[in-house]
């Protein structure tokens, strides 16, 4: 069974349900709130997760768990909502007649979970900034994917049924990363448009506010949303477009001190800057990617 909580985890209550006579190992995953990520000292995380879609993909992951091992029972739980550091975020048990088995399966369901369920979660860092990322990230950059999921490919059908891309080409784009330098008049659509491709990772670097005079050319972004964040709001934007994508978002302006940290982490660079020094930045930055 795969199921979501608000509440917090208690190990001894997520393992009473596993009491078969007959299953000589017990395998367990527990995945702890730390408090750093790539060097940033971290406070608290935020889960937010697509229920329905995520309760759905889970149980499938679950299922294809116990057709590739020889297990008899397995059970994951993922926290949702405001985590502090120590907190425990997910839970997977799997019980086997035998240990291999049951190590396996354990692992086999928590990668497949992190790769795979449209669950965010935003990492509040000791300096009062904070950043949303796809609990993929976990896995690493560079991890390849397990295929398309069914949800996925139903959500790409049009443009997997084009000779020219199929199905071995959406699996390239969910592996691909780009980054978009200005969420404006150029880059708004630009990320929709990546976002309903199914770039796997999609950067935003932007540190503008939203003001009045934007909303006529800039189209991810709505009257309510003036003062705030651009680059937030439209990581939030395309993730309603696309619950499968990852964001990243960075929300500081783009310049020679800070350029080669960002364009290092991307497979492409789109430059949808308005101003003269970032094109230029970009340009010398260009043998990096």
């Amino acid at each position: 069974m795969f199921s979501i909580s608000k509440n917090p985890l208690e190990k001894i209550n997520l393992k009473k349900d596993f009491t078969e006579k007959n299953c000589g190992a017990f395998a367990s995953f527990e995945g702890i709130v730390r408090n750093h990520s790539e060097g940033k000292i971290v406070t608290a995380l935020d889960y937010e997760i697509f229920d329905e879609l995520a309760l759905k993909e889970g149980e499938k992951i679950l299922s294809e768990a116990r057709k590739k091992f020889d297990i008899q029972n397995a059970k994951c739980v993922h926290r949702s909502g405001h985590l502090q550091i120590g907190e425990m975020a997910v839970w997977v048990g799997v019980t086997a007649a035998h240990r291999a088995e049951a190590f396996d399966a354990c692992r086999y369901i928590i990668d497949e979970i992190k790769s795979r369920l449209p669950i965010w979660k935003k990492e509040h860092y000791e300096d009062g900034a904070s950043e949303w990322v796809n609990g993929a990230k976990d896995l690493g950059a560079k991890t390849k994917t397990n295929g398309l999921s069914d949800e996925e490919f139903k959500l790409y059908a049009q443009q997997i049924a084009l000779p020219q891309l199929g199905r071995e080409g959406q699996q390239k784009l969910k592996e691909s990363s780009v980054l978009v330098v200005g969420a404006g008049g150029l880059g708004s659509p630009a990320l929709l448009y990546l976002a309903a491709a199914g770039v796997g990772k999609i950067g935003i670097c932007d540190f503008d506010e939203l003001q009045a005079g934007n909303l006529h050319r800039q189209i991810l972004f709505s009257h309510a949303d003036i003062g705030k964040s651009k680059a937030e709001l439209a990581a939030r934007r395309i993730k309603q477009t696309n619950p499968f994508i990852q964001t990243q978002i960075h929300c500081e302006k783009f310049n020679i001190e800070n350029a080669e940290k960002i364009v290092k982490q991307y497979d492409v660079i789109l430059d949808c800057t308005d101003n003269f020094s970032s094109k230029v930045i970009l340009i010398f930055n260009k043998g990096d990617l």
